[in-house]
């Protein structure tokens, strides 16, 4: 009997690893805000800015990226080392998924930090409106 898989498991662990990179990111902005005497939370959005920002655009290059290192000289070299043209095939799949599951994890992880900085720097560091 076939068992059925379900995308749950894929989507909580892909939730969690964003989790873990937007938190991290988060202490560490925190920490390089107290290091630099940055104490306003404009200053702190900003640093949330540009470390989403950062994290969205290596997300989108590794898959960007390594689509153009797949030229023929490349193909060629990369080629030699293996004893079937299955092995090498299984390996280039291989790769390609990592591509793209390092960019599902760090491209929303990215764009969430864009969103919590732009909150930050925009709605918390304005003076109250009485």
């Amino acid at each position: 009997m076939q068992q059925r898989t379900t995308l749950r498991p894929v989507f909580l662990r892909l939730a969690r690893n964003v989790a873990l990179i937007d938190v991290s990111i988060l202490v560490l902005a925190g920490l390089v805000c107290w290091l630099a005497g940055w104490h306003t939370w404009f200053e702190y959005g900003r640093i949330l800015i540009i470390g989403g920002a950062l994290c969205a655009v290596i997300g989108a290059v590794t898959v960007v990226g390594g689509a153009g290192s797949r030229t023929q000289d490349y193909l060629y070299l990369d080629s030699m080392g293996y004893a079937s043209p299955d092995e090498h095939t299984r390996q280039i799949v291989l790769d390609t998924y990592a591509r793209f599951r390092l960019m599902f994890v760090l491209f929303p992880a990215g764009v969430i930090l864009l969103l919590v900085g732009v909150v930050i720097a925009q709605v918390l560091s304005s003076p109250p409106v009485l």
